[in-house]
Parts: C-alpha cells; sequence; structure tokens
C-alpha cells in the first residue's frame, strides 16, 4: 500500500494544506487496516452494525437520504479502540485526531464508493482496490476543501 499511501500524500501536498496531508494519511491508513482486517471490508461493516451504526452506515451508501452524521465516541465504540490505534499508528496522528478526521471522511469515502458502485448494501467487496480508492480519495479530497 506504499503506492497508494504516496500517491495520496503527493496528490494532498499539491494544496499544500496541512490538514489535506493528513486526511490523505488517514485515508491511507483505513485503507490498509481495512484490506489486512479479518474478514476484510464485510467484517469490518458488521462490526459497525453490531456497534448500533446500521442506519448510519445505510445512510451512507443511499442516494436517496442524506447521510446520518456520526459522534466520535459512536466510531471508536463501534471500530473499538484496538483498530483506532492500528489506524493512529499507520497514519502518524494521535488517535483523537484519526478519529475526528474519521468522522468527517467515512460517510463522504463510502457515499462517493456507493455512487461509483463499489459497493452498496448487498454488496461489499472483501479488500478495496487501490484504483477505486485512488479514485474515490482523490475526489474526496477535492470536495473536501
Amino acid at each position: 500500500m506504499s503506492f497508494l499511501n504516496s500517491m495520496l500524500s503527493m496528490a494532498a501536498s499539491f494544496s499544500g494544506d496541512q490538514k489535506k496531508q493528513d486526511q490523505a494519511s488517514v485515508l491511507s491508513a483505513l485503507v490498509q487496516v481495512t484490506n489486512q482486517y479479518p474478514g476484510g471490508l464485510p467484517a469490518l461493516f458488521e462490526q459497525f452494525k453490531q456497534g448500533g451504526l446500521e442506519t448510519v452506515l445505510k445512510s451512507w451508501m443511499s442516494q436517496h437520504t442524506e447521510s446520518i452524521p456520526v459522534q466520535p465516541q459512536q466510531l471508536e465504540h463501534a471500530m473499538g479502540s484496538s483498530l483506532i490505534n492500528d489506524l493512529a499508528v499507520k497514519s502518524g496522528l494521535n488517535q483523537q485526531v484519526v478519529v475526528q478526521y474519521l468522522v468527517q471522511l467515512l460517510p463522504l469515502l463510502i457515499n462517493t464508493l456507493a455512487k461509483k458502485g463499489i459497493i452498496s448494501e448487498t454488496t461489499i467487496p472483501e479488500k478495496l482496490d487501490t484504483e477505486s480508492i485512488m479514485t474515490a480519495a482523490l475526489s474526496l479530497l477535492n470536495r473536501n476543501k
């Protein structure tokens, strides 16, 4: 995944914006951790559902309803401290910063992936390929100014 990290960092660095660079680091870490997660993306989505975020997750995938916001504590509970710590280590940011970015980025990323037909309520790939993530992430970084 170093290629993805390099590409996201390079794309974010063009803006000269530290926030975008940090967001790119979180996105890259998220892809790495998701692709290494036992059971992949479907298992991570199941963890969200078990953490009480099923309705929230469905709203993020929907093209017909507004995304329901998630609070940092809800996200931490659903993802678990171990996963948040892995994201912090891989991104080089502290856990609080990672959670704050995830609260902003996850709804947008999941919605973007759903709009592009990469994920849906019935189709969730185990792993996310680099091209799909690059397309979604670049769109997201450009949109999240």
